[in-house]
């Protein structure tokens, strides 16, 4: 009965996670930096709860979770050099990516699929949407960590604060300047970031609420 309940409310639950996180962040990653592995790993944990995956996916999925979780926490508690340490950091944020990249085409696919659009079902494109600022600010990490001058931050160094802060005003285009895509791959990272944005504002979700309201008026 209880699993019963999550199902009915799993993509109010991710959405929940999702901003836990986004909110948790700037708060614990300078005071409690192994804290934030576990914030990410129960992200990655809600987010399985909400898909019905083939046992192989599954398990590729579950891997590439614990792979990055177990990376990052080796990354914060390990006595190693800055060089082992970057390559610890990059390997864990590249295995979180690529979860985040398949659980989003997953979820994407899954809500695309839905005979009848629900309350719910609009809650987990908004949690995809989410998800998408995240899967960027990975990106953005692994690029500056390789090379510290692809992006421009006003303090010089970053954390994964502003480069999620950076991601979301480019996912929705707001884009304020104060920290700027200086490299090539930095720059065509954010375009295909907005772009994605906008589209999937303007399609998918648009689509969406366009046949939750239709469903509605021919129920009522």
């Amino acid at each position: 009965q209880k699993y019963q309940k999550f199902m009915k409310y799993k993509y109010t639950y991710l959405v929940m996670a999702v901003i836990a996180l986004f909110v948790l962040t700037p708060i614990l990653e300078k005071r409690f930096p192994l804290i934030m592995p576990i914030l990410f790993l129960a992200l990655m944990i809600a987010v399985l709860g909400t898909l019905d995956l083939r046992k192989s996916l599954f398990m590729i999925l579950l891997g590439l979770g614990v792979f990055g979780f177990l990376l990052s926490i080796a990354a914060v508690t390990s006595p190693l050099s800055p060089r082992e340490l970057l390559y610890l950091y990059v390997a864990g944020l590249s295995a979180e990516a690529l979860f985040l990249l398949l659980a989003i085409a997953v979820l994407i696919m899954k809500i695309f699929s839905e005979k009848v659009i629900t309350a719910q079902t609009i809650k987990g494109a908004i949690a995809v949407y989410f998800l998408m600022g995240f899967l960027w600010a990975f990106l953005y990490s692994i690029l500056a960590m390789l090379n510290p001058e692809a992006i421009s931050f006003p303090s010089g160094s970053f954390n994964f604060s502003q480069i999620t802060y950076f991601s979301y005003t480019t996912l929705t285009t707001l884009g304020y300047g104060d920290v700027t895509p200086v490299s090539w791959m930095a720059r065509n990272l954010t375009i295909l970031e907005s772009t994605f944005g906008q589209l999937y504002v303007a399609v998918l979700i648009a689509r969406l609420v366009g046949l939750h309201i239709a469903t509605r008026l021919k129920s009522s």
